[in-house]
């Protein structure tokens, strides 16, 4: 694998991250001049930036997948797509019903979705990367 397409595809991964985290950001500097940072938690807003976090980890995996050379066995891809649906996307939109359908959610629920913004943005660094890596092998005409 070249390393310059590898550099570059992390580059472009932690760039869109960090735009995706670009709300909560703004909601921390609110917090904090309310005095109350730590009610972030108490929101629905991670897991918001997590279900963006998991769609857009599926867009750009299956994307670059798609239109890489590289012989794949489709019954992992599937083991890969139906994870993120059943493991990330499911469980971060409940919580956000969850959180904003009741007035007294168990502190079970605000710890998950904290658990589950933190391995958002983990799989999106490692999955989006690999499938920006395939993206740009495919417009460079390589293979990876």
């Amino acid at each position: 694998m070249n390393e310059e397409i590898e550099s570059n595809a992390k580059l472009t991964i932690l760039s869109e991250l960090i735009f995706t985290l670009l709300p909560i950001v703004a909601l921390l500097i609110i917090f904090f001049q309310k005095g109350s940072i730590f009610n972030i938690i108490y929101t629905s807003d991670l897991s918001f930036v997590s279900i963006v976090l998991i769609g857009q980890t599926i867009v750009k995996i299956t994307a670059g997948l798609s239109k890489s050379n590289v012989k794949k066995r489709y019954q992992l891809v599937s083991l890969i797509i139906s994870s993120l649906i059943v493991f990330g996307l499911l469980p971060s939109i409940a919580i956000m019903v969850i959180i904003n359908l009741n007035n007294g959610v168990h502190y079970f629920f605000y710890f998950f979705q904290i658990i589950l913004f933190i391995i958002s943005i983990i799989i999106y660094y490692i999955l989006g990367t690999l499938g920006q890596i395939y993206l740009d092998n495919f417009e460079k005409g390589d293979s990876a």
